[in-house]
């Protein structure tokens, strides 16, 4: 009886052993072994090498947990049929009674062996994730001659090197599951989300067209301009010379302002305005907005295919994508300068039509 719990107890045991290091290696994120590199060096560089070569720790642990089941379940087959042969002797149904106990360890295996560690695994991987690390490093140096020789096995079968490839789909998709666990706020998942599609987004999709801007020609004189369009509303007005396909530069509100403040009326505008770099309108707006931080710039003209005016982009334009709101600064009178733009230019419509 003492050596069929013994192989009852190795069956079972070592079984629930390699199901639970299974479990919680398979479980364990790279963006946790990431994080635990940092904090801790040792076992985060431990983790990084199992899940960067996770054929080696699954041969370990399938290896082991094979033989043990394997050698289990024979040796409580032979304990049980020695056991009903001494008792009943060899006249008895010892086959019906290895049959049972074959089924009782099937059963045995599968909920203790199987359901039970993996479950817990797969819960608790955090907590058990260095410790199932460090013993499954451990299993890989006892069999490691085994480990080689299958690992060569399976690079014979698939000679591609496993290699991660996370999603910006799969990225977004944990972003929301971080905010129905609790873990992210609201405003921080749709960042989350806003950024991972901030590269498909083109300069077309959201800058101010030319057909709603307000735009000054390069000779008008600031007084004309301010007795004009007083209040202007927009801090920065693109100006141009034939039309609005030459557009030469901009000028800022409060340049204009100050020179009239200051009895400068009858300078003209290309005086005041600077030059404005210019986009194509399939450039997409992360590269935007990395572009006008780096030439430290607010506004950039948006060209189409053809080299005319497409419009507008500012860095408030890209910040406003990205963050999925409007920014409103303590100079802004209205909230959407892009709709108050279109309602401008309706109105100037509606006034060349004698409306």
């Amino acid at each position: 009886m003492t050596v069929l719990i013994l192989y009852l107890s190795l069956a079972l045991g070592v079984s629930f052993l390699c199901s639970l290091l299974e479990a919680t290696i398979l479980s364990v994120t790279h963006g946790y072994v990431r994080a635990l590199c940092q904090k801790h060096r040792k076992s985060g560089r431990m983790l990084q090498d199992l899940k960067d070569r996770i054929d080696r720790p699954l041969v370990a642990i399938l290896t082991l947990n094979t033989v043990a089941n394997t050698v289990g379940a024979a040796g409580v087959g032979a304990q049980v049929l020695k056991l009903y042969t001494e008792r009943y002797g060899a006249a008895g149904h010892a086959g019906q009674a290895v049959a049972v106990a074959s089924g009782t360890l099937t059963f045995l295996i599968l909920v203790f062996s199987e359901i039970i560690p993996k479950t817990l695994g797969a819960v608790y991987w955090k907590q058990l994730a260095p410790a199932a690390g460090y013993m499954t490093k451990g299993l890989i140096i006892i069999i490691y001659p085994l480990v080689v020789m299958f690992e060569a096995l399976s690079k014979l079968i698939s000679r591609k090197r496993y290699q991660l490839k996370v999603s910006r789909e799969e990225m977004a998709a944990v972003a929301e599951i971080g905010k129905a666990e609790g873990t992210l706020l609201t405003q921080e998942t749709r960042v989350i989300q806003n950024l991972l599609r901030l590269n498909k987004i083109r300069a077309k999709d959201v800058l101010t067209p030319r057909s709603v801007l307000l735009t000054f020609q390069k000779d008008k004189t600031v007084q004309e301009v301010v007795n004009k369009h007083s209040p202007i509303r927009f801090s920065r007005i693109p100006v141009y010379g034939k039309d609005l396909d030459d557009i030469t530069g901009i000028v800022h509100r409060y340049k204009l302002l100050r020179a009239y403040a200051e009895e400068k009326g009858r300078i003209t505008l290309d005086k005041l305005s600077v030059p404005i770099h210019a986009v194509p309108d399939t450039k997409s707006v992360a590269s935007i907005l990395d572009e006008l931080l780096r030439r430290q710039e607010q506004v950039f003209l948006v060209v189409d295919e053809y080299g005319g005016t497409a419009g507008i982009i500012t860095l408030e334009d890209t910040i406003e994508t990205l963050l999925g709101v409007e920014i409103v600064d303590e100079f802004d009178t209205v909230e959407d300068m892009r709709k108050l733009a279109a309602q401008i230019g309706q109105r100037r419509k509606f006034r060349k039509q004698g409306l």
